[in-house]
């Protein structure tokens, strides 16, 4: 007995086995983050937890901020904190550590996402879904590949150590690591100010 509609959906979960494959190693970093923002929603239950959020957020998404310079630094200076410290972990023999950034930030998202949206009814609800999440999401991309660029350029790093590299050719991966850190990092820039604008024009409107 022939199921056409199965052999479609087998078919169509085969054809995804090769972009799984090549993508692996992004996909494991972005299995870590999703494990912070789990981990990070679920402990926002706890009252000090979610009062500790409430007071590092309702001054930033639920007072009316209208002045974008300070909610463009604000946002931007969170994520480059990030950056930064993934471009000392990827220049150095450290850079395995760099999932463990990656679950840090996933537990602020998780967090911050679950109390906006339980603690301030559907105001809030609508604030995590229009400006929050858009903005978490595509800066996360940025900082998974700013992880995987670290790892990649540390793991060269260590290498060195037990089989002879080529000199011009370190030099290269060094040149091109620190090209597509300071390029994510403006990614996240750019995302920030987005954000700000987002924050200065969206929320006064949501809250109305």
């Amino acid at each position: 007995m022939k199921f056409p509609l199965i052999n479609r959906v087998a078919a169509a979960l085969q054809s995804c086995v090769p972009f799984l494959r090549r993508n692996r190693f992004f996909l494991s970093l972005g299995g870590v983050l999703v494990l912070g923002i789990s981990i990070g929603a679920a402990v926002s239950s706890d009252e000090q937890v979610a009062s500790m959020v409430n007071a590092a957020a309702a001054p930033y998404l639920f007072s009316g901020v209208t002045d974008l310079r300070s909610v463009f630094t604000a946002a931007f200076m969170s994520l480059l904190i990030y950056h930064a410290a993934l471009a000392f972990l990827g220049g150095s023999l450290l850079g395995v550590l760099s999932p463990a950034l990656l679950f840090l930030r996933g537990l602020g998202v998780g967090a911050a996402l679950a109390v906006s949206s339980h603690s301030f009814g559907t105001g809030g609800l609508l604030v995590s879904l229009l400006v929050l999440l858009p903005y978490f999401l595509l800066s996360s991309v940025a900082l998974i590949l700013a992880a995987k660029s670290a790892m990649q350029f540390s793991c060269a790093l260590c290498s060195c150590f037990f089989n002879p590299v080529n000199p011009r050719q370190l030099r290269t991966a060094l040149r091109v690591f620190l090209l597509f850190s300071l390029i994510t990092a403006a990614v996240a820039a750019a995302l920030s100010f987005l954000h700000a604008l987002s924050v200065v024009y969206l929320i006064p409107k949501l809250h109305a």
